[in-house]
């Protein structure tokens, strides 16, 4: 899937990638998006084998973290918004 993403980025930056209510991207966007969140990832002292909880209601965020931990070899683990507060705490 990265490198689907990589290719439609270099052959169509401006195409439009996903769009939600916070964000709407294109794939030069996405990528440049998902870049900096890795860098970040790796800045923090994430590495490779990881897990990397995510609570995000967004689809714009959740596909950079997703496309970040990919290029990181991160396993991403989201946390579903409407989760009890229990279960997120316990979590």
């Amino acid at each position: 899937m990265l490198e689907q993403i990589k290719a439609c980025a270099d052959n169509s930056p401006d195409r439009l990638a996903i769009s939600d209510a916070k964000a709407t991207l294109t794939y030069g966007e996405l990528l440049q998006q998902a870049g900096a969140a890795a860098t970040a990832l790796r800045r923090c002292g994430v590495v490779p084998g990881e897990r990397l909880l995510f609570w995000d209601a967004s689809k714009a965020g959740y596909l950079i973290a997703l496309l970040a931990c990919m290029q990181e070899q991160v396993t991403l683990v989201p946390l579903h918004p409407q989760a009890p507060p229990a279960w997120r705490t316990a979590v």
